[in-house]
C-alpha cells in the first residue's frame, strides 16, 4: 500500500515538473514573439522621436526672438490635440498613457485597438520634440500593450498555438498585454527585471500579480537586448560610487522618503487640479493641447531646466550641480510644467517627471544635511536618487519595482537597501493617493477570487433545454414543469440565438391567447449571453447586475447556444471548490 502511495505522490511530483516546463515553453515563444514586437515598437518610437526633435529645434533657431519659444510647444500641442481627435479622441480621457495601458489590461481584457500604438509613437513624439515636460516611459508601456495585443492576433491568426504546441486562451491575451507593456519599459528604462516587476504591480496600489513575472521577465529581457543592439548598454543614468551600510545615510533616505510622499501628494493635487480644469474647459478638446503648450512655454521662459524631459537636469543633479535655491525651484517649476503639458491633453508620461522631482528634492535634502552635519560621512549622489525613487514610489505605489529600477539604470547595486528604504516610506506615508486614477485597489482580493480565474465553460449546464420560435406560451409554461426552469434561449430554424423567454413572459398574456401566440412575439430580443471562455464572476456579475436568474453560453460569434449557467449553478460550483481547497 505504502509502494502505491509513494508511486502516485512520484507521479504527481513529475507531473508537476513537467508542467512547469511547459509552461516555461509556451511563454518563451509567446512572451518572446511581445519582446521582439515591443522591442521594435520602443525603436520606431525612438527613431521616430529622433527624427522630429530636430525639425522643432531648427524652427526654434529660426525664431526671431528667443522669447518666442513658448509657440514652440503650442504648436506640439496643436498638432497632437488634431491627430488625436481624428483618429483617438478617447485618448482625451486618460490622464496620462500608464492610465491607458492599465485601462486595457483591466477592463478590455488586453485588447487594444490596432491604431493606439502606432498613433501614441506619433502624439507622444510631437509632444517630447516640441518641448513637451513628460517623459517617454509611460508611451512606451502603452506602446508595448499595443504590441502585446497585436501578438495576440498573430498567434490566433496564424495558429501558432495548435503549431507549435501549446494551449492560448482568453486570459492569455491579458498576460501578453502586460508583457507588452514590460517590454516597452525595460527597453527605454534599460532595465528589464524592474521593468518586470513594475508592470504587474502598477495594476494595483498594493500588491502585484506574481504568476505574470516569468512572462513578463522574459518579454522585458528579449526587448531590452533588441533595443540595447541599437542604443547601446550603457547605463541611462551615471552615479559610480560604491555604498556601505551608513546609519546617516540610512536616516536621510528615510526622511526623504517622508518628504517625497508630501511632495508626491502636492503633485496629485496640482496635477489632477490642472487636468479637471483642462476637461471642464469650453473650448475643443483638439485645442486644449496647444492652450497648455503655451503656457508651458511661458514657464520656460523664467526656468529653461524644465523644457523636454529632463534627463540632462537629471544628470546635473546626481552630479551635483546645482545650488540648492535652483533645487528646491525646480520641485514646483517641474510640476507645474508638467502637469500643464500632460494634464492639458499632450501625449506624455509621469514616470521622468516624477524622477526631476524626486532628484531635485533628493538633491535639495541631501545639500542641507551634509551643511548640518558637515562631519558626518555621507553620499550626497545617493540623496538624489533616493528621492527619485521615493517621489515616483509615492505617487505610483510601486516601492520594490522602483528600487530595483533605479539600480538597473544607474548599473549600481549597492544602492538597493536605502532604496528601499526610501521608496516604501514614501510609498507607505503616502497612503492610497496615487496618480494612476485607473488602478485597482487590492491585487490580493482579485487574485484570491477563485470566480474570476474559472471558465464558465465549466459550470454551464450543456445542451439546455431551448424553444424555437413558434414555440406557443402555452407550452412554455408546460416547459417549466417538464424542465423545471423557468428560462428558456430561443432560437430559429437555423438554430441561431434570436431572444430569450421566460415563464413571466408567458403567463403576462391572457389565458385565452396563450395558445396561439407564438414565443417571437413576446421573448425578450435584448441578449444577454457570455462565451464560454468568460470567467464565473463575469456571469455571476452579469446575473446579480441585470436581476436575471442564469445566462446563456452561445459560441463566440453569438449565434448557436452552448449551455446555460444559473444563479445556483455558480453558488453550488462555488462551494465545491471552496471545500477542494
Amino acid at each position: 500500500m505504502d509502494f502505491v502511495k509513494n508511486t502516485f505522490e512520484a507521479i504527481k511530483a513529475r507531473a508537476h515538473y513537467l508542467r512547469n516546463w511547459r509552461l516555461f515553453y509556451k511563454w518563451s515563444i509567446a512572451a518572446g514573439l511581445v519582446g521582439v514586437l515591443g522591442g521594435i515598437g520602443a525603436l520606431l518610437f525612438s527613431y521616430t522621436l529622433d527624427a522630429i526633435t530636430p525639425l522643432f529645434d531648427s524652427v526654434a533657431a529660426a525664431l526671431p526672438d528667443p522669447r518666442l519659444i513658448a509657440i514652440i510647444p503650442a504648436a506640439g500641442g496643436l498638432l497632437v490635440g488634431i491627430i488625436r481627435h481624428v483618429w483617438m479622441p478617447e485618448a482625451f480621457c486618460s490622464p496620462c498613457a500608464t492610465d491607458a495601458m492599465i485601462d486595457i489590461i483591466h477592463e478590455d481584457g488586453g485588447r487594444s485597438k490596432f491604431k493606439v500604438p502606432f498613433v501614441t509613437i506619433l502624439t507622444a513624439s510631437i509632444t517630447l520634440a516640441s518641448g513637451g515636460s513628460a517623459g517617454r516611459e509611460c508611451p512606451t508601456a502603452l506602446i508595448g500593450t499595443g504590441f502585446g495585443s497585436i501578438s495576440s492576433t498573430i498567434i490566433e491568426k496564424l495558429h501558432l498555438d495548435k503549431l507549435l504546441g501549446f494551449s492560448f486562451t482568453k486570459d492569455d491575451v491579458r498576460v501578453l498585454a502586460v508583457c507588452g507593456a514590460a517590454a516597452g519599459i525595460g527597453a527605454v528604462f534599460r532595465a528589464p527585471i524592474g521593468s518586470a516587476l513594475f508592470v504587474t504591480s502598477v495594476l494595483y496600489i498594493y500588491g502585484m500579480e506574481y504568476d505574470l513575472v516569468l512572462p513578463s521577465m522574459i518579454s522585458s529581457a528579449t526587448s531590452y537586448l533588441l533595443f540595447s543592439v541599437f542604443y547601446g548598454f550603457e547605463p541611462l543614468f551615471n552615479a559610480p560610487f560604491i555604498w556601505a551600510f551608513n546609519v546617516f545615510d540610512l536616516s536621510v533616505v528615510l526622511l526623504i522618503g517622508v518628504l517625497a510622499s508630501l511632495v508626491g501628494i502636492l503633485y496629485l493635487k496640482v496635477f489632477y487640479g490642472i487636468f479637471r480644469r483642462f476637461r471642464s474647459m469650453a473650448m475643443p478638446d483638439w485645442l486644449k493641447p496647444a492652450l497648455g503648450g503655451l503656457l508651458m512655454g511661458i514657464l520656460v521662459l523664467f526656468i529653461p531646466r524644465v523644457w523636454g524631459m529632463g534627463y540632462g537636469t537629471i544628470q546635473d543633479i546626481i552630479d551635483l550641480q546645482l545650488a540648492l535655491p535652483m533645487l528646491l525651484l525646480l520641485v514646483i517649476a517641474k510640476i507645474l510644467a508638467s502637469s500643464l503639458s500632460i494634464g492639458s491633453g499632450g501625449a506624455g508620461g509621469v514616470i521622468a517627471p516624477s524622477l526631476f522631482i524626486g532628484a531635485a528634492l533628493g538633491g535639495a535634502v541631501g545639500t542641507m544635511a551634509t551643511q548640518l552635519f558637515p562631519g558626518a560621512e555621507a553620499h550626497p549622489t545617493l540623496y538624489v536618487i533616493a528621492g527619485m525613487g521615493a517621489l515616483y514610489a509615492s505617487v505610483g505605489k510601486v516601492p520594490l519595482s522602483t528600487a530595483i529600477i533605479l539600480c538597473e539604470t544607474t548599473r549600481n547595486y549597492t544602492m538597493i537597501i536605502p532604496l528601499i528604504v526610501a521608496t516604501t516610506a514614501g510609498f507607505l506615508a503616502s497612503g492610497t493617493s496615487t496618480i494612476y486614477e485607473s488602478q485597482h485597489a487590492d491585487a490580493t482580493r482579485e487574485t484570491a477570487d477563485i470566480l474570476r480565474r474559472v471558465p464558465v465553460e465549466r459550470v454551464m449546464a450543456k445542451d439546455p433545454f431551448v424553444l424555437r420560435e413558434d414555440t406557443s406560451a402555452q407550452d412554455v409554461l408546460r416547459a417549466v414543469g417538464t424542465s423545471g426552469h423557468h428560462g428558456f434561449p430561443v432560437v430559429n430554424d437555423d438554430d441561431h440565438l434570436v431572444g430569450v423567454v421566460s415563464w413571466t413572459d408567458a403567463r403576462a398574456l391572457p389565458y385565452e391567447e396563450r395558445a396561439t401566440t407564438p414565443v417571437s412575439e413576446i421573448m425578450t430580443r435584448e441578449l444577454i449571453w457570455l462565451r464560454p471562455t468568460d470567467s464565473t464572476r463575469t456571469a455571476l456579475d452579469m446575473i446579480e447586475h441585470n436581476k436575471i436568474g442564469r445566462v446563456i453560453i452561445a459560441e463566440p460569434d453569438g449565434k448557436r447556444v452552448l449551455g446555460v449557467v444559473t444563479r445556483a449553478d455558480l453558488i453550488n460550483a462555488y462551494s465545491e471548490w471552496i471545500s477542494a481547497t
